[in-house]
């Protein structure tokens, strides 16, 4: 899998796709994890082990100045707006 480099903190790291078609960075170093099998109906059946990636977000202390603002779709903001976090989310990457 192709790595590059983080250009906020300078860290290894690989581009995903989201479930939306967006490109996403998580960390290289890959840690163990594990994820539901299920059968042709969708039921769960077992848990198989597996390499799960960081989303970069969570790790980098750069990453403030890499996120791209929330369109407010035409509403006015009260200044009150929360960011949702990626903190403690793991991505799986497909390759």
């Amino acid at each position: 899998m192709k790595t590059s480099t983080c250009k906020g903190c300078g860290a290894e790291i690989i581009w995903i796709k989201t479930p939306l078609g967006k490109n996403h960075p998580v960390d290289a170093k890959a840690e163990r994890g594990w994820r539901e099998v299920e059968d042709e109906f969708g039921n769960p059946i077992c848990w198989e082990p597996c390499a799960m990636h960081k989303s970069h977000f969570a790790t980098c202390p750069k990453a403030d100045q890499f996120r791209t603002q929330r369109r407010n779709h035409g509403k006015e903001s009260d200044g009150n707006t929360t960011q949702r976090s990626n903190e403690g989310r793991a991505l799986e990457a497909r390759g």
